[in-house]
């Protein structure tokens, strides 16, 4: 509120960093997406499912977008403007950073995003995902390391939550896969792999 803003010093050629320490906030840049806030550019969403497309048209938004035309924000049905949360997905594709909390024990990693105070848990002690879960905004989440590249698996999404700020979704069905890895002192890359039959 009005401050500077924080400014890390000029990296050390060849400073060293624990690749397996995310620990702080990180802000998205969108590369990969050319700005377009969703999983991939828009040029490159996968065709949906009969149900699919069913269900993205009937979400209005004020955004126009694939054969839709926008509405008024009062007239739209995005749950966020019903004090919904964003829903897992959807808070990684905004500018809002995240920080990265380690726990002591090392059992798990939490997930602190600034946008809509929402916090989510990767159980790292070796658990299965849960096989019948009730789905939750962000789902059931574990994790391991493959070297230093941080993996996680998510179910039991609500699939009341958007996938985008357009109106593409998901359902409770679907599949998360996350490679999370850092590249540098202040470069983490992530890649993700949704897995929706519907």
């Amino acid at each position: 509120l009005g401050g500077p803003d924080p400014t890390l010093p000029p990296p050390t050629p060849g400073e060293r960093f624990d690749a397996r320490d995310f620990s702080g906030a990180w802000e998205t840049d969108h590369e990969g997406t050319n700005g377009f806030r969703s999983l991939t550019e828009e040029k490159a969403i996968p065709p949906r499912t009969p149900h699919g497309q069913e269900v993205y048209l009937s979400r209005k938004t004020a955004r126009p977008h694939d054969g839709k035309k926008a509405v008024e924000p009062a007239f739209g049905n995005d749950p966020i403007m019903m004090c919904n949360p964003r829903g897992l997905l959807r808070l990684f594709l905004y500018t809002s950073p995240a920080e990265f909390i380690h726990t002591a024990k090392g059992d798990r990693i939490l997930m602190t995003f600034q946008s809509q105070g929402s916090t989510r848990n990767i159980w790292m002690d070796g658990r299965a995902l849960p096989v019948n879960p009730e789905p939750r905004w962000n789902g059931y989440s574990i994790g391991r390391w493959e070297g230093d590249t941080l993996v996680t698996h998510t179910v039991g999404f609500d699939d009341r939550a958007w996938l985008d700020q357009y109106g593409n979704g998901y359902s409770t069905g679907m599949r998360l896969e996350e490679r999370w890895r850092r590249v540098g002192r202040d470069t983490l890359e992530a890649v993700y792999r949704v897995d929706d039959p519907a």
